[in-house]
């Protein structure tokens, strides 16, 4: 199956069958930030291996293929991505899917089925919404939740790395408070406006 050329949309297809998702939120972009930048620092310091951001297609077959949020290949798996492409054409060792009211069902039941049958060693599925957060490991074909240390979350792919959920959600709440400060200053521009307007109209009646 062909996908259409939409920018702004996200296409996949999952056992044949197409789904269409819009551009992310604010709330996800941010989240899918904070955890890129995390994730990053560490692999490019430890060397462990390849981490991308979407999109990158990851590809089973003509009827299976999705784009996740952010993927990791550890170090020593040469032929991952087709040469030339952006198509992941071998399981990555680690998916991170940000979920949102739009996604949230497809995360959890239909890519969560594809990424086990594909063999993705771990999944993260993450849910700024709700603010949840779920480390899923792969055994005998089958996800298993891994329990965080409060809200601390192991990976068991990625060699050392810990992540603290509730740090990387506290970056909405910055998010949030950066629209509450936008907002009176936008304001206070609009009402400077007005009176100079005024203070020039009545300049000119004065003249």
């Amino acid at each position: 199956l062909k996908l259409p050329e939409d920018p702004g949309r996200r296409h996949e297809i999952i056992g044949g069958e197409h789904f269409v998702s819009p551009s992310p939120s604010m709330d996800h972009q941010g989240v899918h930030d904070e955890i890129y930048m995390r994730l990053g620092i560490h692999v490019r310091a430890s060397q462990l291996g390849l981490l991308r951001s979407g999109p990158v297609d990851v590809k089973a077959s003509e009827y299976d293929l999705v784009v996740p949020d952010i993927v990791f290949v550890r170090a020593g798996r040469p032929g991952v991505i087709k040469r030339g492409g952006q198509e992941m054409i071998e399981p990555p060792d680690l998916v991170v899917e940000i979920a949102s009211p739009s996604t949230r069902r497809r995360d959890r039941i239909q890519k969560l089925a594809f990424y086990a049958r594909f063999g993705v060693r771990e999944y993260w599925l993450v849910d700024p919404v709700a603010r949840t957060w779920e480390t899923l490991v792969l055994e005998g074909g089958v996800y298993r939740a891994l329990p965080p240390e409060g809200t601390v979350h192991r990976s068991r792919v990625v060699e050392r790395f810990t992540v603290d959920a509730a740090e990387v959600f506290a970056a909405l709440d910055a998010l949030e408070d950066v629209a509450d400060e936008v907002t009176p200053g936008t304001e206070a521009v609009s009402e400077n406006r007005d009176e100079a307007t005024e203070s020039a109209a009545g300049e000119g009646q004065a003249t």
